[in-house]
């Protein structure tokens, strides 16, 4: 029953997700990955293993309670960025 109630359960996963999910990576999210920055030099990091997927951007960026989230992921990237330069 339900407007949902003819979905498979692939579609119902899809609407499930969320961008705070462990496996989004976070970075993406605020700006871009660190992965991403400096291939094939020494700095590189190798290739992210998390999902970078626009759809989740979206759905950060309209998220109204966001601020919360923003803050800890801008902490853990400066983090990051300057554990590896």
């Amino acid at each position: 029953m339900g407007k949902d109630r003819n979905k498979s359960q692939t579609d119902q996963k899809i609407m499930d997700e969320h961008y705070s999910m462990p496996d989004i990576c976070k970075y993406f999210l605020i700006s871009f990955c660190p992965h991403d920055l400096f291939p094939n030099t020494k700095q590189d990091l190798g290739s992210c293993m998390k999902r970078h997927d626009e759809k989740f951007k979206k759905q950060f960026e309209a998220d109204t309670g966001r601020a919360d989230f923003e803050i800890q992921y801008i902490k853990e990237y400066l983090s990051t960025i300057n554990d590896n330069i």
